[in-house]
């Protein structure tokens, strides 16, 4: 593994994090007031990254991928998806509202919802990486959890193929400010291993005008924390090469993001 840039990227540990959250969380707003990327080492363990890339994999078995438009509903069945770089009208007049350009990504998707029930060691993982998101926005534990906030949690779990699957360089402020969020954190779980399950791209964050490539520093159950404001996106994994079969290989990535219910829930 390359020597981390402490001047980009500084690092807490997961135990540590734990052990004293608010403390940590603190120290965690501050450096990334600073301008820099927060890596929390092992927060989750080798068990539950297993867990949920093999609930989105089972997933991934049992449903067909959908391309079109998805609808969410109170108490729905978990969702595959496969984002293709190709626009609805509904994608343009999104950016058009978060006033972005359009976000070109290739990706499967897996929206698993809080109402269904998953494996022990997933469904902790999720409400773990849930109540720190939630103590970094100061906000109650149960944000985005029972909706009676106006706030519903789609757990995001990302499988970004060989072969060339990327997310384009963007920003997330102007999708937080549109909910009405005034939180400026995002927390990326990682579940993958650059050079074990994918050997070029990953994540990158842009710091200062330079392009980190944060991957290159993290191992599975990382955390990557930064500021929504900071234009990262996904480098093409192992542009060239071909899918693996088995749909394991590759990069994986999981987040917790908040989403209004007014805006995305059909209930």
């Amino acid at each position: 593994m390359q020597s981390i840039p402490t001047e980009m990227i500084a690092e807490i540990s997961g135990d540590a994090l734990r052990g004293a959250p608010q403390k940590y969380s603190d120290q965690i707003k501050h450096v990334i007031g600073t301008g820099k990327v927060v890596l929390v080492r092992g927060y989750l363990d080798r068990d539950a990254v297993h867990s949920v890339r093999e609930t989105a994999v089972a997933l991934n078995r049992a449903q067909p991928a959908t391309e079109g438009k998805l609808i969410y509903r109170d108490g729905c069945d978990d969702i595959h998806n496969r984002e293709a770089p190709q626009f609805r009208f509904r994608d343009r007049i999104r950016a058009k509202l978060e006033r972005r350009s359009l976000r070109f990504r290739r990706f499967h998707g897996y929206k698993l919802f809080l109402w269904n029930k998953h494996d022990d060691h997933c469904d902790q993982a999720i409400h773990d990486i849930i109540l720190l998101r939630n103590r970094l926005y100061g906000a109650e534990p149960d944000f985005a959890v029972d909706m009676t906030k106006g706030f519903f949690t789609m757990v995001c779990v990302q499988h970004y193929e060989r072969g060339g699957g990327y997310l384009t360089e963007h920003s997330d402020a102007n999708f937080h400010a549109r909910q009405g969020l005034v939180t400026h954190f995002e927390i990326i779980t990682l579940l993958s291993k650059k050079g074990v399950d994918y050997d070029e791209g990953g994540l990158f964050v842009r710091l200062n005008g330079r392009k980190v490539s944060v991957d290159d520093f993290a191992d599975p159950g990382d955390l990557v924390i930064y500021d929504v404001k900071q234009p990262h996106g996904c480098a093409a994994v192992d542009a060239g090469e071909v899918a693996d079969p088995e749909g394991r290989r590759g990069r994986w990535i999981m987040l917790v993001p908040p989403y209004s219910v007014a805006d995305f829930l059909v209930t």
